[in-house]
């Protein structure tokens, strides 16, 4: 990756040894191993699918630093994906070796995460209102080319603009969702509220992890010239 200046590469080993305890923002090699998943809170909202910090009071985020090699955020008529992605080559092997690891840590049973070279997040922007689907714009894109900073501090950008060998920071969750026969109920079509008290019923016993997105930041516009040979949509897990 060495088309991106000297100076872009200074700020960037800078954002690689990212942490802020209290905020439980961590880039990704220095995310705990001590985190919890999330319990229901006082209103009743479901906090067991992500990852948050030892005393369950914020959810970890999580930074990846790298450049864009897969990018599904828009169809191409421009409208957000009932689900999106984005694989991002890190600029450092290091921290594609930490993000295997850390999936493979919080998964259970433990699953070794060995293949690709992308690091994937991905989201459902589907929403349920009287059991009616709709799709949920992905706003949160912003534009740090010129000053990194705060999100309140950094223009927006639509998710249109972020190409294939761009510079991008991603910020994420840890989520995990069920597998075997307790991710049967997910898949019958049952409005999130019925969905919400089955999984509650249920409780968790075994399930994957992955990074759920939650933004993203242009650092540096990569150029068009360069051979694409990522993995495919396919190949990302399911959130």
């Amino acid at each position: 990756m060495p088309y991106y200046p000297d100076a872009l590469w200074n700020r960037m080993l800078t954002l690689l040894e990212y942490r802020v305890e209290e905020a439980g923002r961590y880039a990704v090699s220095h995310v705990p191993r001590d985190g919890k998943w999330g319990s229901y809170s006082k209103t009743g909202a479901n906090r067991t699918k992500t990852l948050r910090d030892a005393q369950d009071r914020v959810n970890y985020k999580i930074y990846t630093l790298g450049v864009a090699r897969a990018v599904w955020l828009c169809d191409p008529e421009g409208k957000t994906r009932q689900r999106i992605n984005i694989g991002v080559e890190p600029i450092r092997t290091s921290d594609l070796e930490a993000a295997k690891a850390l999936l493979a840590h919080y998964s259970n049973p433990p699953k070794v995460y060995s293949d690709g070279d992308l690091i994937w997040a991905n989201r459902r922007m589907v929403s349920y209102h009287h059991g009616t689907a709709h799709t949920v714009p992905f706003v949160d894109v912003y534009d740090g080319r010129v000053s990194f900073g705060s999100k309140t501090s950094m223009p927006k950008l639509s998710p249109l603009y972020i190409s294939r060998n761009d510079v991008v920071l991603v910020e994420a969750t840890l989520t995990r969702w069920k597998i075997g026969e307790e991710s049967e109920s997910s898949q019958d079509g049952q409005n999130a509220e019925t969905s919400s008290r089955a999984a509650r019923n249920m409780g968790w016993t075994s399930w994957k992890t992955g990074f759920e997105l939650q933004s993203i930041t242009l650092l540096f516009e990569g150029p068009e010239d360069i051979a694409d040979d990522s993995e495919s949509e396919a190949d990302v897990g399911e959130i």
